[in-house]
Parts: structure tokens; sequence; C-alpha cells
């Protein structure tokens, strides 16, 4: 069946952190390394014209224009990496920070993290997890990957206090001595605080919400859970900052990591547009909080801006948001 596309108004770019290598891909898996970074950049440069998430729901909404080859730049969970390493090779490019405010004002990872380095780092033979009748085992580097694979599915599924349930599990695996030792050692993950998050906004970045705790908003969520995710996290970042915050990103953002519900909390928080993590171009008459992003990551990372693959995810976009009821 032929999908009939709407003209394009913007690419939409999602990075996560950069780190000058990728030394440890089990558990940087959020990162791109700084040479390829700086290649996505130039590439930028030369080939787009940047603007702000504002102009982006602006035209989507039918109240601006864009350039015909515009783009927006946009970065998940707020890493230290945005502000040391990407920040002053984006001088002069407008771009967001999403930001899940709990983790900010705990100081803690996001979940993914605390997952991928309890179940490489633990000495225990075997874990046992939710959902399993017996232990996974964790005594090769293929059993921890499987781990791995098993307990991220937990997390990206359940309802959060059974989630949380499951990461306090996979915290308890590594003493607080050993938790030290490794999150020195993978500095790379660590997020902002809201002293140099403020000093983001003084530089023109828009920061935006990711939810309060990098919860997943699908409909396994109940609806108080969703609403404080969306509501809680605005508050929160307008007021540590002094700026609205008018702009959502879905955690994970797959079609499966959100429901109806979700979009319209979004909605009714206020929102002027809210992005999910694929999809291809924002293009005319979509739903402002429904929007598609380009995932940069993988190798070579600017693979996601080929033509192809473009009209493939915009292809798969138009039925993910008929399935979702934003078509």
């Amino acid at each position: 069946m032929s999908v009939t596309l709407a003209p394009q108004l913007a690419v939409v770019l999602s990075f996560h952190g950069v780190v000058e290598r990728i030394e440890h891909p089990e558990i940087q898996v959020n990162h791109v390394d700084l040479e390829s970074f700086e290649r996505i950049v130039e590439l930028v440069r030369t080939r787009y014209e940047v603007v702000t998430l504002d102009d982006v729901a602006a035209a989507v909404k039918g109240d601006a224009s864009l350039p015909d080859n515009a783009a927006a730049l946009t970065f998940d969970d707020a890493y230290r990496s945005v502000l040391e390493l990407a920040d002053p090779l984006l001088s002069g490019l407008p771009y967001a920070v999403f930001v899940p405010s709990g983790l900010v004002d705990s100081g803690a990872r996001v979940p993914t993290y605390v997952m991928r380095t309890a179940l490489a780092f633990t000495e225990m033979p075997s874990v046992r997890l939710p959902g399993r009748r017996r232990p996974l085992k964790l005594r090769t580097p293929d059993d921890r990957e499987r781990a791995a694979v098993h307990a991220a599915e937990l997390l990206r599924s359940l309802p959060r206090p059974e989630a949380d349930e499951v990461l306090e599990g996979l915290r308890s695996l590594l003493p607080d001595e050993r938790w030290q030792e490794v999150n020195a050692t993978f500095a790379s993950e660590a997020l902002l605080g809201w002293p140099e998050l403020r000093s983001l906004v003084a530089r023109g970045v828009t920061v935006g919400s990711h939810t309060r705790d990098h919860a997943v908003l699908h409909e396994r969520q109940g609806a108080d859970e969703i609403a404080a995710q969306v509501q809680a996290s605005k508050a929160a970042i307008e007021e540590r900052l002094g700026v609205p915050c008018r702009h959502f990103c879905y955690p994970h953002g797959h079609p499966r990591d959100l429901c109806r519900e979700a979009v319209e909390a979004a909605r009714e928080a206020g929102y002027s547009s809210a992005f999910m993590n694929v999809g291809g171009p924002v293009r005319e008459g979509m739903d402002p909080l429904f929007l598609p992003r380009i995932a940069i990551a993988g190798s070579p990372p600017d693979a996601a801006l080929t033509d192809r693959v473009q009209l493939s995810h915009s292809k798969w976009y138009v039925e993910a948001a008929a399935e979702l009821g934003r078509g």
C-alpha cells in the first residue's frame, strides 16, 4: 500500500551524550564519540538552517513558516557532556535539552545505566528477575547481555512501582563502594545539575521535560502516574530555572513506549510540542504532541540522515500515528 506524505517542515535530530571515545559500548549505549559528533555538526552547518523547537511548534500549528532546509537539535537526559563537549561545538546554533527533573534533583542516573552497569560488574553468578521461573546466568559476557535484554524489557514495560522494584534489585547487585568506583569510571553517564542547566539557559538553550523519573508512559502506567510524570517535571523545571517549559520528550520514544493517555496528558499540561525518538522528518498536519525525531546513533551516525532512511521512517510513522489515533 502506498503512503502519501505531507510536505516536510523540518528534521529534528535526537542525540543523548557525547564522549571522547566509546570505550565500553555495553554501558555507553546512549552516546556518540566526539569525532562522529564533530562530523554531524559540520554536516548540519552546511546542509541545514538550524531553528528552535518554538519555531518547529509554531510551524506545525500553521502560525509560522520555516526555511526549506530547517533542522532542530535536541539532547535527551541532560548528560554533562552536553555542556562539556557538545555546547562548545554548537556555538551559535540553537538546541534543546530534555531533562528528567527528578533524577537531576537526586543526582541519580538513568535506569538503563543502572541496569547495564549492575549486570556487567556484579560478581554474582546469576540473578533472579520477575517474569522468569529460573535465575538468569551471569557466567559469560553472552549470559550478561541476555540478562540485560530481559531486564531492559522489564524496565520498559512494567508500571513504575514494579519497574522501581526491579531497578532496586539490580542496584543491590553491587555494594555502595563498588557503585562509587564504577560511577567514577563512567563519568560520562552523569547528568547535569540545576546550576549547570541554568548556565545553559543563560546561553539561550531550550530546556524541556523528559518526565520526572525517566518513566515510560505506556498503557500499563496508571493515569495518575502519567499525569504526575508529565506535570511535575514541567513545574520543577520552571521553578528551578525560571523559564517556561514548553516542550516534552517521551522516554525511549518508540510508539510502544507511550499511549493515547500520555499524549493527551502532555496536551493538558500545556506543552507546545512533544517528541518521539523515531519517525523521520516533521511534516505538515502532524499532531504537535506526537512529533517524530531522527535518532543520531550507531555507526556511522549520519546514516540516519539519508533520504532512504528518512522516507522509510516517515512511512512507518504514518502507521504508528494511525494506531495511536494521532493520524
